[in-house]
């Protein structure tokens, strides 16, 4: 699709902790996780599943 460069500067993986505590702090705006990862965390709106 040949939109990898401009994906990889608005874009980060999380690593040793939740990405809902990511979302919940502001740090970014859309996480994607497992929903039993997310549902504990306080402070984000959980859009639906994929």
């Amino acid at each position: 699709m040949g939109i990898a460069e401009a994906l990889a500067a608005k874009s980060r993986q999380g690593k040793g902790e939740p990405v809902g505590a990511c979302v919940a702090r502001g740090e970014v705006e859309i996480g994607l996780q497992q929903m039993s990862e997310l549902i504990p965390v306080p402070g984000i709106a959980i859009g639906g599943g994929l």
